[in-house]
């Protein structure tokens, strides 16, 4: 009888998963209407995983995790059941979606076990973007998108055979870090560099450049200092990219065109139901996902005006789940980052530390954080958990290690 090893069954439902969640944004699937079977696959392993991790390792991190999830689940989803004027289907669809949040964000520790298995993550992503991009091509479909403000002065981006190239780009994005965190083959790291470029989005680029100012400040551990000297260096580079960060941000607010669409979505929300306590509290999803036989974008600008677009995380969250859940999302990352800076000095803490941050950022230019459908965000989710789980998993290691390199440089 054939004896399948743990390790190999935990690589393959690694792959699988990433695998399935990438290829469900396919443009071609999404034109034959089963996009979201591969989607439900992709999550389904996933919670097979939590489910056997959890019946294993029922201790008091796992109760504190339960409890979480329990608050986060009830904070998402309160508004969306008050909704009166809201299909039963409709309501259980989206309920169940926040579920999937609540369960991405809170249970992902122990889905990776080791950093060398975010490899099959990168395989994964390439192989759907191969895959996507055959099928476009054999079907006619086009594998470019408009790019309004493009990063290489050009009017269009390659999608991957993606639905848009803002997805293609971030995913490709996703693909570097992990190819970056296995540090198993260097040559996925140019093939992702290439790839993130000609998406010509520049979400991709700029979270690009974040994640490698952040995630190689470990370098500076190599030059010979005090753990005083050290702690000052850090909190000096913690500030530049902080400085970094709001002239980027100021820069995109102040001089983008297709920003500025963004952010008047918002104002245009804001101005119809700001003085209205519930919707602003509970969200107004019988207005963005009534039957009306059209999309959920074509819903809300039809309502709050053509002049403004619907891709900000701030304005699906208010829509979807009002204040109250935007809560929800303020414990996931409040909770996440009361960990990170948990951790000792480590290649992992800046790892993650550098997800944490570019995931946040990206809430303020795209609907990543609360969006389920792009692979970006299970993948930050998972990779956060995760890499914080490796960390305590190897800590009495980490510790000394990082004990011996102190007592070195006093």
């Amino acid at each position: 009888m054939m004896v399948i090893k743990r390790k190999t069954v935990d690589n393959v439902s690694i792959f699988l998963m990433f695998f399935f969640l990438t290829l469900g944004n396919s443009q071609f699937f999404v034109e034959l209407g089963s996009n979201n079977l591969l989607i439900y696959l992709g999550y389904s392993i996933i919670l097979l995983k939590v489910l056997y991790i959890l019946k294993n390792n029922i201790n008091f991190a796992s109760v504190k995790r339960i409890i979480i999830f329990s608050v986060l689940a009830v904070l998402f989803n309160v508004g969306i059941i008050l909704q009166k004027n809201l299909l039963t289907s409709t309501k259980l669809n989206l309920i169940f979606s926040m579920l999937l949040i609540a369960l991405i964000a809170v249970f992902s520790e122990g889905i990776l076990n080791d950093t060398k298995q975010f490899v099959f993550i990168s395989y994964a992503i390439l192989w759907a973007c191969m895959i996507a991009t055959l099928l476009a091509l054999v079907k006619g479909i086009s594998i470019t998108s408009l790019a309004v403000e493009g990063g290489l002065g050009s009017n269009y981006g390659f999608t991957g055979g993606l639905q848009h190239k803002n997805y293609f780009g971030v995913a490709a994005l996703a693909g570097y870090i992990s190819a970056y965190i296995s540090d198993k083959n260097r040559n996925l790291l140019w093939i992702y560099v290439i790839l993130i470029v000609v998406s010509n989005a520049r979400t991709a680029y700029i979270l690009f450049l974040i994640f490698l100012m952040i995630s190689n400040v470990t370098k500076i551990t190599k030059i010979r200092m005090t753990k005083l000297q050290l702690r000052l260096i850090i909190i000096a580079i913690s500030i530049l990219v902080m400085v970094s960060l709001f002239v980027i941000y100021k820069k995109i607010t102040s001089g983008s065109e297709s920003y500025q669409y963004r952010y008047q979505g918002l104002i245009n929300y804001l101005n119809m139901y700001g003085k209205d306590k519930f919707y602003m509290l509970f969200g107004n999803a019988e207005m963005a996902f009534r039957n009306s036989g059209q999309s959920y974008t074509y819903n809300i600008r039809s309502v709050t005006g053509w002049d403004g677009t619907t891709e900000l995380a701030l304005l699906s969250i208010l829509v979807k789940n009002g204040l109250i859940g935007m809560m929800g999302y303020i414990i996931i990352f409040t909770y996440r980052l009361i960990q990170i800076l948990s951790m000792n000095f480590s290649q992992i803490k800046y790892n993650v530390l550098a997800i944490w941050v570019i995931f946040l950022t990206s809430g303020f230019v795209e609907t990543y954080v609360a969006n389920i459908n792009l692979v970006f965000s299970p993948f930050c989710y998972i990779a956060i958990g995760s890499l914080y789980s490796i960390y305590m998993k190897n800590k009495p290691n980490a510790e000394m290690q990082l004990e011996i390199k102190e007592n070195r440089y006093r």
